[in-house]
């Protein structure tokens, strides 16, 4: 008798995927099930009566409010990661900002770009269009540049990054 059940849950802010990302996605999940000696439930029913502890195996990143109100309390429920604030799931971490004066959001903590800074490209993370010009200007001196919308996952080669949240 299966212990519990393996759900494959689509985040409310994860982006739609291809139909093989699915596929994949549900073998994923099927050998999870299989290893933890759990039944694969299928897609995650808000509806649906699970007998046993859920393990999910999400689409994306979660939110910590959406992990919480799913009963995700550990890594003992998920497959996958949680983080506290959206921008957190995305590029935006990897650059500083332009100032100490800079737009951002709330929760933005400067400890992962002063971390990873020697191993990325230069550049600058903003959420103002002041902010995008003032890190335009600097990288400009640099050479080429690209903007990037944080969630965005490719780009052209350059010689500097400005993520744009």
């Amino acid at each position: 008798m299966p212990r519990g059940v393996v759900v494959v849950y689509f985040s409310r802010f994860g982006k739609p995927l291809q139909a093989h990302h699915k596929v994949v996605l549900d073998l994923g999940a099927k050998a999870i099930a299989k290893i933890k000696g759990y039944e694969f439930g299928g897609h995650y029913d808000t509806a649906h009566h699970y007998s046993g502890p859920l393990f999910f195996v999400p689409d994306d990143t979660l939110l910590l409010d959406e992990a919480s109100s799913l009963g995700i309390r550990s890594s003992n429920d998920l497959y996958g990661g949680v983080v506290p604030h959206l921008f957190v799931k995305t590029k935006a971490i990897t650059h500083g900002l332009v100032d100490r004066h800079a737009e951002r959001p709330t929760g933005w903590s400067p400890a992962f770009t002063e971390r990873v800074r020697e191993i990325v490209l230069p550049g600058y993370t903003v959420f103002s269009n002041r902010d995008a010009r003032t890190a335009a200007r600097r990288m400009l001196t640099r050479g080429p540049i690209r903007l990037k919308k944080t969630a965005q996952r490719v780009g052209k080669r350059s010689d500097g990054d400005c993520n744009v949240g």
